[in-house]
């Protein structure tokens, strides 16, 4: 397997605000999507110098 590209998502920063998402009414199922999806205006350097949780490996089969 060949490594092609690697991407970082879900910062520490957004997995608190999903945290506390879920304590809101109904949890959370109203929250605006701006608030959740702050991280998309941030580059792959942004995300790992953030505290990633979770590491994206694209590979191809050799």
């Amino acid at each position: 397997m060949t490594l092609l590209h690697t991407d970082y998502f879900l910062t520490r920063g957004t997995v608190n605000r999903f945290m506390k998402a879920d304590k809101l009414p109904v949890h959370g199922a109203f929250v605006p999507v701006a608030l959740i999806d702050a991280e998309t205006s941030l580059g792959p350097e942004d995300r790992r110098a953030d505290l990633p949780f979770g590491i994206l490996g694209l590979f191809k089969k050799a």
